[in-house]
């Protein structure tokens, strides 16, 4: 779509917008996202009648991760111009990750009125039917454009989370396979359809095919985690948040009044429980999920950031610092969820801020998801994670940064006074009941047998494991890495295990 500035501008105002497009893209191309945002605003205050401007910095807010303001870029284009399909689908595709499901699907159906049958459209509206749960619907969107043969990579891929409840779960490994071994396609439509073919070969047993599929994948996607820089890293954690330390820090207290127990923090390892938990607890009708939250990573950012030394920037956090912190957390966690008393965030990566959360939210409690080593990163080899997480293509990576996360773990239940509990897996699954009555027990909650109907609840899960918190609990994902484990060597050794 052409960038031109609509009749009515001044030539200044013409000139303005033309070099803040011009400055905008340039800084798109850069990576630097936020500041191209910044570069889009000023184009649509110098031509505020053209919609252009405001869908751009919608897609540059998308980029940087900025969902709550992508989503109001993207209205703000549609206020000007209705009539443009891809604002509709660029806005569904965000109310999609924000969890707005059933705004999202609203979005893509007007898309699809103003541009029938485009296959990214119909892709896009068949994941969000499929993430609502409503796999039948999924299917009867995917299945006109399936059977036309098309080789799109959205559609094929979910045409393999459709294909077991379509009875055509061979014809989906023949099209996935072909794709991925398609040097034509680009590598991450490869990688993407890769993960959930080997999901798939895994579910009728060809575990052999599935793991050299996985292996492709992963070596797809790539990767620059730094092992080394990590453990690093964590060391300066565990050095710098020591017990004498933590006793000297001020702490919230009265500031947050009857809001210092909402948050409920979920933490452990990706692919450990975090999600079955945070529904389990979103049962419950005091309770509400909020997913996982970046809100914890930007506070540290904003008071642990600096040219100093980090353990001086701590010493030197005042009161009123954290104060202003624990209170606009607070102010966002009911927003998400204005009726609950307790309110679970549940970004499985917060067990790296759990000394500054100890601080901010001392009356806060933490759940620490556990679940056996082998299981939790074979499913997160078996995944394709966020790009935040980069850990979890290669096995040795994958075992060194569970070995530094349990380090980690170890070190904030010597340390820290906040109330913690840990749930493991594999209790939950061979105990539920037992299990959820000391979890809603520890957190402060009457028992509720609502908890136990988890799968039943509406609350919406935009992870990986939307599928299996859909389902009552289920024992298949117990000792699943036992159908691997010929292929598990570097993993073992990098978990420093004997051999089997």
């Amino acid at each position: 779509m052409a960038a031109k500035a609509r009749s009515g501008q001044n030539s200044g105002d013409a000139a303005a917008f033309d070099a803040a497009m011009a400055e905008a893209g340039r800084l798109m191309n850069e990576g630097r996202f936020e500041a191209a945002a910044a570069a889009y605003d000023r184009a649509g205050r110098a031509n505020r009648r053209h919609p252009v401007p405001r869908f751009h910095r919608g897609r540059a807010c998308l980029a940087a991760g900025q969902l709550e303001l992508a989503e109001s870029g993207f209205r703000d284009a549609i206020r000007l111009d209705d009539s443009i399909s891809d604002f509709h689908f660029e806005l569904g595709r965000t109310r999609r990750m924000l969890g707005r499901l059933d705004l999202a699907l609203k979005s893509l159906d007007r898309a699809l009125e103003l541009l029938p049958g485009e296959a990214d459209y119909v892709a896009e509206r068949a994941r969000v039917l499929r993430l609502a749960g409503n796999k039948s619907e999924a299917w009867e969107t995917l299945r006109p454009i399936v059977d036309t043969g098309t080789e799109h990579a959205g559609v094929l891929f979910e045409f393999g989370h459709a294909a077991p409840g379509a009875g055509r779960t061979e014809e989906a490994v023949t099209r996935l396979r072909a794709l991925v071994d398609s040097e034509s396609q680009p590598e991450d439509a490869r990688a993407a359809c890769g993960f959930i073919l080997g999901r798939l070969l895994d579910r009728i047993n060809r575990h052999d095919e599935a793991w050299q599929v996985f292996v492709t994948a992963n070596g797809l996607k790539g990767s620059a985690f730094d092992a080394d820089a990590h453990d690093a890293a964590i060391d300066d954690l565990i050095r710098v948040w020591n017990a004498d330390r933590l006793a000297s820090l001020p702490r919230v207290t009265s500031a947050l009044g009857r809001s210092a127990s909402l948050p409920i923090f979920v933490v452990g390892m990706p692919r450990s429980g975090t999600s079955l938990v945070e529904k389990i607890i979103a049962a419950h009708p005091q309770a509400a999920g909020a997913g996982e939250l970046m809100w914890m990573t930007e506070i540290s950012m904003d008071l642990l950031s600096g040219s100093a030394p980090y353990a001086e920037l701590l010493d030197g956090l005042k009161q009123h610092q954290l104060d202003r912190a624990a209170n606009g957390y607070v102010k966002r966690l009911k927003k998400v969820a204005r009726r609950a008393d307790r309110v679970v965030d549940k970004m499985p990566q917060n067990l790296l801020h759990l000394g500054l959360i100890s601080i901010l939210f001392p009356e806060a409690h933490v759940v620490h998801c556990r679940r056996n080593p082998f299981d939790t990163c074979l499913s997160c080899y078996f995944q394709e994670l966020t790009d935040a997480i980069d850990f979890n293509t290669d096995l040795t990576d994958l075992g060194r940064y569970y070995r530094s996360y349990e380090r980690l773990m170890a070190h904030w239940s010597s340390v820290l006074e906040v109330p913690m509990i840990d749930v493991v897996y594999e209790d939950l699954v061979s105990d539920l009941d037992g299990q959820v009555r000391g979890l809603l027990e520890f957190l402060g909650l009457p028992f509720d047998d609502a908890c136990l109907r988890y799968h039943e609840s509406e609350h919406h899960i935009a992870t990986a494991s939307y599928d299996q918190v859909r389902q009552p609990i289920y024992k298949s994902s117990v000792g699943r890495w036992k159908a691997y484990e010929s292929h598990l060597g570097p993993l073992r050794t990098a978990l420093e295990l004997p051999p089997a």
